[in-house]
């Protein structure tokens, strides 16, 4: 019982890598415990890479965790795009849990991930006739829905979910992914609206301070996305009052998703070198990923390829950003490269219609029809957008240059 209130202790007293050190001896010591397992899996995947998180899982299963194993070692394989390998865990899964029912549309999101959505919405309506009531099946219905440019149907889908739900864990999680996809097509009046509204509810099973740090991210993409970066220094504000010791992360982390975005940063060369600590406390890993982004901002975009392709794969992974990605490659001359990474992220099927607008982006001077093909399906994604949404400007202004 003494790892909890000393798990605490260092959490709180921002003392990850004591945190962490805490989970492994606690990993030795009662290696039949799942907690720490799922705790370490995150750092070991930063800073050890894939394979050791999969040998983590295997030894928590080897263990006795055979259910919380499998179920973790399924979300590797699909998080690492080896989806043979996911659908054979839940394969293992199944013979092990036959009764299992609620994770059978886990084989969905295995086709939902390689971009097959009509198999993947056949499986989810079959199992919608079971339990139609499900907020899991629904909300998957919705994104699969959504990603195939049926928009007004997912969101209809979430309404009548937060209509019929009867929980305030599902009424959140429907408001949560209602957000989500307004904030993706640009209706960025309404996606507020919706948080304030998510973050009113969610007071009444979160304490305040972790609902604020729960909506920062999303709020303040918006307000980036309409260049409104003043208001960012009030959301810092806010998590400063009620979480003074986050505030600094959150300030990186909001700079770090601006710059990967091509928005507006409001950091400064002080900034840099607080964030660099904080990203250190993560692990050698996300130090890795902190110096990318340093080297990105100072346009050194030779080095930034160079430290992703030196590394076997783990700093691709800790960024987990085809996007950003694929720009470094585009800054360098490497159209090619990033062409490749682009059409293998649009080829299964993305929620965010930014991808598109890059792809069309890439290929305006060398083929006008491919172009054109590609931001057709990003205008449709933004058909009802803010006028102020920067990403639905850039993308009228290559429509008029077509």
């Amino acid at each position: 019982m003494q790892f909890a209130p000393k798990g605490m202790l260092h959490y709180l007293s921002d003392d990850l890598p004591a945190y962490y050190k805490l989970q492994e001896i606690r990993l030795k010591l009662y290696p039949y415990d799942f907690e720490p397992y799922s705790i370490l899996q995150g750092i070991y995947d930063a800073n050890y890479g894939a394979d050791s998180t999969k040998a983590l899982m295997k030894k928590a299963i080897k263990n006795g965790n055979v259910e919380k194993g499998l179920l973790s070692l399924y979300e590797i394989y699909l998080n690492n795009e080896e989806y043979d390998e996911a659908e054979k865990t839940l394969d293992n899964l199944f013979k092990e849990f036959p009764n299992r029912a609620q994770d059978k549309f886990k084989y969905a999101t295995i086709y939902e991930k390689q971009g097959r959505l009509l198999e993947a919405k056949e499986l989810l309506l079959d199992e919608e006739i079971i339990n139609p009531l499900s907020s899991k099946i629904q909300t998957r219905l919705s994104y699969i829905e959504f990603k195939n440019l049926e928009i007004t149907k997912a969101l209809d889908r979430l309404e009548n979910g937060i209509q019929q739900s009867s929980t305030l864990v599902d009424t959140l999680n429907y408001m949560w992914i209602k957000t989500y996809f307004l904030q993706l097509t640009g209706q960025n009046t309404k996606a507020l609206e919706t948080i304030k509204s998510y973050e009113k509810h969610a007071i009444k099973l979160s304490p305040v301070n972790r609902v604020i740090m729960t909506t920062f991210t999303m709020k303040n993409d918006i307000f980036q996305s309409v260049g409104q970066t003043s208001r960012i220094a009030a959301s810092l504000e806010e998590i400063k009052k009620y979480s003074p010791m986050d505030a600094k992360n959150y300030h990186c982390w909001i700079n770090s998703s601006a710059l990967k975005l091509g928005y507006q940063m409001t950091m400064n060369l002080e900034d840099y070198k607080l964030c660099s600590e904080s990203y250190k406390t993560y692990g050698e890993g996300f130090v890795k990923y902190f110096e990318v982004l340093k080297l990105y901002a100072d346009g050194n975009y030779k080095e930034c390829i160079s430290n992703i392709e030196d590394d076997e794969g783990k700093l691709k992974k800790t960024i987990n950003d085809n996007l950003f990605i694929s720009k470094m490659y585009q800054k360098v001359g490497d159209i090619k490269t990033a062409k490749k990474i682009l059409q293998n992220a649009i080829d299964k099927k993305p929620d965010k219609p930014i991808y598109y607008l890059q792809m069309a982006l890439l290929v305006e001077k060398e083929n006008q029809v491919a172009a054109k093909k590609y931001l057709d399906v990003a205008l449709q994604f933004w058909t009802n957008s803010d006028a102020d949404f920067i990403p639905l400007q850039k993308a009228n202004a290559l429509k008029q240059r077509l």
